[in-house]
């Protein structure tokens, strides 16, 4: 690329003549160049994840609490009556250990 440089006056290319101050990098953009977007935000897409990763973990467990409940009504007053969740967790114990049982027992 040859340029004329303004300073001095001489014709060639821009790093070849002039001083140190006077050299000055050429910026080259292709015209096929376009400027790039801004990134999009990744919180959204992010927050889904979660939500949808703590819903599938969930799931198994809000069914088997449900199911016992409506299984067990006695279970269920004794949570209604007291407050504490531990019939339910010592009764979901029970219900995991026979189908463990069952399905070893069935091989």
């Amino acid at each position: 690329m040859r340029q004329r440089v303004k300073r001095t006056g001489r014709l060639g290319t821009l790093l070849a003549t002039g001083t140190p101050a006077t050299i000055v990098m050429p910026l080259l953009l292709s015209p096929t160049d376009r400027p790039r977007p801004a990134p999009r935000s990744r919180f959204w897409p992010r927050l889904c994840s979660a939500v949808s990763v703590s819903a599938v973990a969930m799931a198994p467990g809000a069914a088997l609490s449900l199911w016992l409940l409506i299984s067990d009504p006695v279970t269920a007053a004794a949570v209604m009556e007291r407050g504490d969740l531990l019939p339910v967790l010592a009764a979901l114990a029970k219900l995991l250990g026979k189908a463990l049982v069952s399905v070893l027992s069935a091989l």
